[in-house]
């Protein structure tokens, strides 16, 4: 506003500066053409000159020259350019007033957003944490969930294993299983078998057998207890010279029960497969305690109770021992 304030207001003004710019400019060419050669002042050139310095008319007449007019419109030219480049300085130093007083509202108002998204992130670092420890649990290996659990898995690293209660074949998995643990783990230290069982099913003892032939290392046997039927031919099975009993333990051996039901063929089936067993059973012994196929078939004939002395006199283990420092020695 003050711009065009300036330039109606002062316009006559800026005119008439212009005109007498305009004719300083036609009396500076008119004294300078007196200078060049041939040039006079006349009787005749002496009013114009006057007249020129007076009313700003040339000797050409009334008109103004076309380089008057230019000036001029440099003259206002550089007024209006600044008056222009002034006003601007005004109006930009007071702009960032209000800018400023604008923006406190905008920086203000962001925030309060800015903190719900930074919390999610640290919230979501705890359920990290919290299912670390699960992960700590599940490393650490439960070997033991009582008491004597945890004593028999101490000594499992002692290479002690143990058979207690009937031979089945939920006890006879568990009993392979560390037999070929221990076989993987060192093939050359001997496994020791503590047998308290008064037998079982024949065939989930046959696996146990087999599995003890099977592994490399020698597998001593010690009897505590008492060990009957199938568990007296596990107890004759181990390692020639290193078959203990401890004073007071029983040892028993009979021949296999059967119940056997149904058709008469099928009674006959099932018997050739009970005579088949019994022959197994009595040729493990004969192998393991020497004694003959007689003497072995008469003692399976009923059952044969045995305490230490007589099960190491049967053959049917190789020493009566007390201490367990005795064991390993011959």
């Amino acid at each position: 506003p003050s711009i065009y304030f300036f330039a109606h207001h002062h316009l006559f003004t800026m005119f008439r500066v212009c005109q007498v710019v305009g004719r300083g400019a036609s009396r500076s060419r008119w004294l300078v053409g007196l200078h060049t050669p041939g040039a006079a002042v006349t009787p005749n050139t002496a009013p114009a000159l006057r007249r020129g310095f007076a009313g700003g008319l040339s000797e050409h007449g009334t008109s103004m020259k076309w380089q008057s007019v230019a000036v001029g419109a440099a003259a206002i030219a550089v007024a209006y350019e600044g008056a222009r480049l002034w006003e601007p300085k005004t109006a930009h130093a007071e702009a960032p007033k209000q800018c400023n007083t604008a923006t406190p509202p905008v920086t203000t108002s962001p925030p309060p957003p800015a903190t719900p998204t930074t919390e999610p992130k640290n919230d979501e670092k705890p359920p990290s944490t919290e299912t670390k420890p699960p992960e700590k649990k599940t490393q650490v290996p439960a070997v033991a969930k009582s008491e004597p659990e945890l004593f028999f898995a101490q000594l499992l690293s002692q290479r002690r294993v143990f058979l207690n209660g009937r031979v089945d074949d939920k006890s006879a998995h568990a009993l392979i299983g560390k037999l070929l643990f221990l076989d993987q783990v060192d093939p050359t230290t001997p496994i020791v078998l503590y047998i308290n069982s008064g037998g079982g099913v024949v065939t989930a003892g046959l696996a146990i057998y087999d599995v003890m032939m099977h592994v490399c290392p020698p597998v001593y046997t010690v009897c505590i207890g008492h060990a009957e039927s199938m568990a007296a031919v596990l107890l004759s099975a181990g390692a020639p010279g290193f078959r203990y009993v401890l004073p007071n333990a029983r040892v028993m051996i009979h021949q296999p029960h059967h119940v056997i039901s149904g058709q008469t063929s099928d009674i006959l089936i099932k018997s050739k497969k009970a005579e088949r067993t019994r022959k197994s059973l009595a040729d493990i012994l004969v192998k393991h305690t020497g004694r003959s196929d007689k003497e072995v078939g008469d003692a399976l004939e009923r059952d044969t109770y045995m305490s230490a002395s007589e099960a190491v006199g049967f053959g049917i283990v190789d020493r009566e021992i007390v201490s367990v420092g005795e064991i390993g020695g011959k």
